[in-house]
This record gives C-alpha cells, structure tokens and sequence, in this order.
C-alpha cells in the first residue's frame, strides 16, 4: 500500500524530533525542504518543488517538546530568501 501525504509527513516530523532529542546544544538549524515535508502547509507561490510550512502546527509542535521556532535568514543563501532555514531553540 502506497504511502499517504500524512505518513510521509509522520515520518519526516519524527526524523526532526530525534535530531531535536539527540542534539546537545541549545538550538539547531534545519532546511526549510525538511521541515515542509514534516508540515505541509499548501503549495509554496515560488517552487513547485517545496510545499509552505504550516507555521501554527510547527510553532505548536515544536513548543510540545520544548523548543521554539524561528527561521535562520542569517544561514540562508539569498537564492533561498523564499524558503528560509529553521532555527530551534531549545525553551530554557
């Protein structure tokens, strides 16, 4: 049976959370692709290779296990200014 949207999504927001739960330090920085796919929001108005992040499930999700989010302009490559590197902080 073919995977679903929603499992590959599962999928990809439990890859996030084990980096979350093995990373030591304090924050860290994850691309926008990966997080999209862990929470699809609707397609992106500047790819059709990357969906939106839903931003309300992410912040939401993230603030369940102890971190909150922002995006990272400051990693990002001005080529990707539209999707945008995550930044995680742990909440301390």
């Amino acid at each position: 049976m073919p995977k679903t949207d929603n499992d590959i999504a599962l999928e990809w927001r439990n890859a996030i959370e084990k980096k979350l739960r093995e990373e030591k330090d304090n924050e860290i920085i994850i691309p926008y692709s990966q997080v999209s796919l862990a929470f699809p929001g609707g397609p992106h108005p500047n790819s059709f290779d990357i969906q939106l992040i839903d931003s309300k499930s992410l912040q939401s999700w993230a603030k369940k296990l102890g971190w909150s989010v922002q995006t990272a302009p400051e990693v990002t490559h001005p080529t990707q200014k539209n999707t945008p590197w995550i930044h995680f902080i742990r909440i301390t």
